[in-house]
């Protein structure tokens, strides 16, 4: 996937600082074509809420950054979590060793939700709580069907 001529996400969304931006909007059709959606959220962040897109990866940070060549291969990559921080540093890695057709979703899922894009909900996994300190799922019991993986992608 290193140095690509053919940039697909060329004049979409917007650059900042040699990262490609995509907000929800942006992103939406590119993964509803061809983009693959890498969500590197934690498994527990993923239980009650997931993006429903038609390819989407579950790859940590830690893997990336470890071994890159767990990316497939040249298929234009959109790299989100729950806000957006994470992946702007993995795309600003990723970047800095030569990859040209990565992304990262601004706003993470959170902004996905909130601009009314599809997700599946696993209302089992919905957290309550008083504070963030005492969250836990309602009935954790796993029904979304969805891969995860620490050693590599797997659909």
């Amino acid at each position: 996937m290193k140095k690509d001529k053919n940039n697909y996400f060329e004049n979409k969304g917007f650059q900042l600082n040699g990262i490609r931006c995509l907000s929800s909007k942006d992103a939406y059709p590119l993964l509803i074509k061809k983009a693959i959606l890498i969500d590197m959220r934690k498994e527990y962040e993923t239980n009650y809420r997931i993006f429903d897109v038609p390819d989407i990866l579950y790859i940590s940070d830690g893997q990336i950054k470890k071994n890159s060549a767990v990316l497939p291969g040249s298929t234009p990559l959109i790299f989100a979590d729950n806000v957006g921080l994470v992946s702007k540093e993995v795309v600003t890695f990723l970047a800095k060793k030569g990859f040209t057709n990565v992304s990262m979703l601004i706003g993470g899922v959170v902004d996905w939700v909130k601009q009314g894009f599809p997700v599946k909900k696993d209302p089992n996994y919905e957290l309550v709580g008083q504070c963030g300190c005492k969250l836990k799922p309602k009935n954790p019991k796993r029904t979304i069907n969805r891969s995860y993986s620490e050693s590599g992608p797997h659909s």
